[in-house]
């Protein structure tokens, strides 16, 4: 019997969700400031770059600086900020909501790792309340959510986490078919 075979999971919907209801209260508490400002820096490199291109087609095919071949590749980024720019336009509210939106979603799923990996203590969802608050209060998360270039960071934050969760659950899972054969 491994640790998550052993973990009860009866009744644990209210809590999970009072935890993603918490955490997103949270973040947008910590990165409201961030909502309200302008585009900065190298944003406007990037609206440029959105703005360029015709087709989704040309955001696989070429680089940050509009290039093929030579240069910065960052396909996702791009398509979440074309998403944005289809969505909200120019308006920089919107972009910094998206990034704001995907750091309550990588604290939620980091939130849900932790609880997993912790499964067999009692004070498991203290732990993983902590670890996804330490995680929102990391300075470093303020740039990525001020910044359209920090979207790349925000994402492969996001999809690591997610990746991370979404293999353990497989675990479980995949345990679980084979004793109960």
């Amino acid at each position: 019997n491994m640790w998550f075979i052993e973990h009860k999971t009866r009744g644990a919907l209210p809590g999970i969700l009072c935890a993603a209801a918490v955490i997103c209260a949270l973040t947008f508490a910590l990165y409201w400031p961030v909502h309200s400002t302008f585009f900065v820096s190298d944003d406007f490199d990037w609206l440029a770059f959105v703005r360029g291109n015709r087709s989704i087609a040309e955001h696989f095919l070429t680089t940050a600086e509009g290039t093929r071949g030579r240069g910065v590749y960052r396909a996702a980024t791009s398509v979440s900020v074309l998403v944005d720019h289809a969505l909200f336009g120019l308006d920089p509210r919107g972009y910094h909501a998206t990034s704001i939106f995907l750091l309550a979603g990588t604290a939620f799923f980091l939130f849900l790792l932790a609880r997993e990996r912790c499964a067999k203590h009692e004070w498991n969802n203290r732990a993983a309340a902590i670890a996804a608050f330490l995680f929102l209060a990391a300075p470093a998360n303020a740039e990525a959510a001020a910044w359209l270039s920090g979207r790349a960071d925000v994402l492969a934050g996001f999809f690591g986490v997610l990746a991370a969760f979404l293999f353990l659950r497989w675990i479980f899972w995949r345990a679980f078919l084979e004793n109960s054969r």
